[in-house]
């Protein structure tokens, strides 16, 4: 890379990257180049060639970290649990929507999809809570809900000793 009198002697941004953000590995490439500028006796400034090809290394080292640990977790979250069916969570009973959310290993999000399909509490709502106010949330809705049915099973009740 020698100087013109048009250039600038600094290694140009890849024309790829898109709104100026670049890749780890184009970073690193940049980086390496911009080492190889700063090494040449007529430009030199070595510690600073030396501080750039170090930074070229981790940056590339932490790119190939980057790609295996996505691919990590992709495996994972398709290896993992099925999400939960909606049609279950609308099924469950009072008792055994008590016992889902009393399991301290259900996540937030888990108790999240039961309180919107078996409650019909807006998401958006809970997603603002922490994970023990969704909880009760939840138990609030368990009691209003057997309050409804108690009210109901009197009107009933009533209903039926009505001679009118």
């Amino acid at each position: 890379m020698t100087p013109s009198k048009d250039r600038s002697p600094i290694p140009e941004l890849p024309l790829e990257a898109q709104y100026g953000k670049l890749s780890n590995d184009e970073l690193a490439s940049f980086l390496k180049r911009l080492a190889v500028l700063y090494k040449s006796p007529a430009t030199g400034n070595l510690s600073l060639s030396e501080a750039l090809e170090e930074l070229a290394s981790w940056v590339s080292k932490r790119a190939t970290v980057s790609k295996t640990s996505s691919t990590t977790l992709r495996k994972q979250k398709t290896l993992g649990k099925p999400a939960l069916d909606i049609t279950q969570l609308k099924a469950l009973d009072i008792k055994e929507v008590e016992k889902f959310i009393a399991d301290e290993r259900k996540s937030k999000i888990e108790l999240i999809e039961l309180a919107s399909a078996r409650f019909s509490i807006p998401r958006s709502q809970l997603k603002r809570l922490r994970t023990e106010e969704v909880r009760e949330t939840i138990k609030a809705a368990c009691l209003h809900e057997d309050s409804i049915e108690i009210i109901s099973q009197e009107a009933r009740r009533e209903g039926l000793n009505r001679s009118s």
